[in-house]
């Protein structure tokens, strides 16, 4: 099926493709960074940040020498840190070891933090014309369903059996685009639960199609149960500004900016927690109060709930706080993780605010 297959799926992604500001460029470095954005978040979702990143970081020399603290912050919202932190640490490698130039073969990009087989597959096809099959959830399930393979989707014997047919598929010119065009296919058309297939453009190779199996394909995995965590946090407030520290040692948001917090367990409300944490940081006399404020968000694999506190800092501002605490304006100081940002950007839309002079 191989000449006829890729004339159908080529020509029908050279009229039909999304325009996607990642796919107007032959520069590698934009095009592995709109690879790792992409990982398990959505395209509508990265094209502000991807553009946003850009405005900051526009080449990779100017990646590679920034401090990790503006990188996370510029990766602020997208989720996922350990991409940002993969990506500055190649960065640096790359200027590093190879004069700046992003190595060209999917084997060199492996040596490479945060490079695994997709990135390095996606980043090579891509932007250097490898011939080499790139396998994400798109594409394994396109796959399976037109070679009517079973199996789950991130089964290791369904992987290279959905390899192994993308290594013969790619065969040819275009190598980059044909994979492209697979993971389009499968974004916009064969679709995990409503494919269009009267409008899929290889449907006439389609054996689940033929044999109406499609939905049976790739098996769905048992969902597993994510894992509840109770945060509390504080909004201390002094003459606009707001105490934010650095987040350290943590399993998640590690080295971010947030508001303090603490995890609670069992009964704890947080209240006497978020005491004994200001205390820790140098406000022990600061009067706190409940907001009502809760925030419910999916962070990873943990379903998280902030509960807000307020509190005034007795006296004004401390002469020394802990290492890593720092005050910044509420309404226009840096990014924060999208968890403590919608807790303080609901916080200060209750705040009442001072009437207009008449």
């Amino acid at each position: 099926m191989n000449a006829p297959f890729r004339r159908s799926l080529l020509g029908w992604y050279d009229r039909n493709h999304r325009d996607l500001p990642w796919r107007n460029t032959r520069d590698p470095y934009r095009i592995w960074l709109s690879e790792v954005m992409l990982q398990q978040t959505t395209v509508a979702a990265v094209i502000p940040h991807y553009e946003r990143f850009l405005k900051r970081f526009p080449e990779l020399e100017s990646l590679a020498n920034a401090q990790t603290e503006e990188v996370l912050g510029a990766w602020s919202g997208l989720g996922y840190y350990r991409r940002a932190r993969s990506l500055h640490a190649a960065a640096r490698t790359i200027l590093e070891r190879h004069d700046g130039e992003i190595p060209k073969t999917s084997d060199a990009l492996r040596e490479l933090p945060g490079f695994g087989p997709y990135t390095a597959a996606a980043v090579a096809s891509i932007a250097f014309g490898e011939k080499i099959p790139v396998v994400d959830g798109n594409v394994i399930r396109v796959v399976s369903r037109l070679a009517a393979l079973d199996g789950e989707a991130r089964e290791p014997a369904l992987v290279r059996g959905v390899r192994e047919r993308v290594e013969n598929w790619i065969s040819g010119n275009r190598p980059g685009d044909f994979n492209q065009a697979m993971m389009e296919l499968g974004a916009t058309i064969c679709r995990p639960l409503s494919p269009d297939c009267p409008s899929c453009p290889v449907k006439g190779h389609c054996l689940s199609l033929d044999r109406s199996e499609t939905a049976l394909r790739p098996a769905v995995p048992a969902t597993k149960k994510k894992q509840a965590v109770r945060l509390a946090a504080v909004i201390l407030l002094n003459r606009g500004d707001v105490l934010l520290r650095r987040r350290r040692g943590t399993a998640f948001l590690d080295g971010l900016l947030e508001l303090p917090s603490v995890e609670l367990s069992g009964a704890d409300d947080g209240q006497k927690s978020i005491r004994r944490e200001l205390r820790r940081i140098g406000y022990p006399s600061a009067v706190i109060e409940p907001t009502g404020i809760r925030i419910r968000q999916a962070i990873t694999f943990r379903d998280v709930e902030l509960t807000i506190f307020k509190a005034v800092p007795a006296g004004g501002r401390v002469a020394e706080i802990s290492p890593g605490v720092e005050w910044h304006s509420a309404e226009s100081g840096p990014p924060l993780p999208s968890l403590f940002k919608k807790a303080l950007d609901a916080f200060v839309g209750k705040r009442p605010r001072p009437k207009d002079r008449e």
